[in-house]
């Protein structure tokens, strides 16, 4: 099959409050975006606004776990909410606003002050995960991503990297 124009029709078209700041994610029939004052949750048959969350403009992307979408704020908030009530479950401050969370199941990694923190969904407090500095490994120059337990990302110093946690 092949798509033109002439063969497209529109469901539904639906204004945004502010600028979009990330792509569309979906999740159990919510399309969520990121937009200048936080994240949009809109019907996926029909456009019609389920749901606004935050105060800030989402940064880099949104990020979907299971039913959980994860973002940072250029406020430096790191936000999870549960996709299924469209409600904050986690907020966590002093993150730096490049990059988008990374979930896991137990918990997410968030970019702060040279350094890569581990938030633990279950105790509810942040650790020190891992260093990154201009000198070793270099600083990100791409958003990051996680599989399984490594992080990749691209630096000016090593090309690609790859990390994970010791032991």
């Amino acid at each position: 099959m092949e798509l033109d124009a002439a063969s497209v029709v529109v469901l539904w078209e639906r204004e945004l409050p502010a600028e979009a700041t990330t792509g569309p994610v979906v999740v159990r029939d919510v399309i969520w975006v990121g937009v200048g004052d936080g994240v949009r949750g809109y019907d996926i048959f029909d456009g019609g606004q389920r749901y606004a969350v935050g105060d800030a403009a989402a940064v880099d992307r949104l990020v979907v776990e299971g039913d959980r979408v994860a973002w940072t704020s250029e406020a430096g908030r790191a936000y999870v909410l549960d996709a299924r009530s469209g409600s904050v479950e986690v907020e966590v401050e002093g993150v730096e606003p490049a990059y988008a969370p990374l979930l896991a199941e137990a918990g997410m990694l968030v970019w702060v002050e040279g350094a890569l923190s581990w938030y633990d969904f279950e105790a509810g407090e942040s650790r020190y995960w891992t260093r990154i500095t201009a000198s070793w490994p270099g600083l990100p120059e791409t958003p990051p991503v996680m599989v399984g337990r490594h992080v990749l990302f691209a630096t000016e110093l090593r090309g690609l990297v790859g990390v994970r946690p010791g032991g």
